[in-house]
């Protein structure tokens, strides 16, 4: 996520309606930010699980 555009495209955008003084509907000036790259964490490599075939279905569907 890229919080920095996020913030940049804000502070823009509320600037832009302070100035102008209009009132305006949430949402009806929406932007759209892609999301960033995805950043995979070794937190996410384990599994949660005490059963054995639930640990080693998801091994199998991770391609482990």
């Amino acid at each position: 996520m890229n919080l920095e555009r996020i913030g940049a495209l804000a502070a823009a955008q509320l600037d832009q309606l302070m100035d102008s003084g209009e009132r305006t509907d949430p949402g009806v000036n929406t932007v759209e930010v892609p999301p960033g790259d995805i950043i995979e964490r070794e937190s996410t490599s384990s599994y949660a699980s005490s059963d054995p075939l639930v640990v080693s279905a998801l091994r199998i569907i991770r391609g482990q």
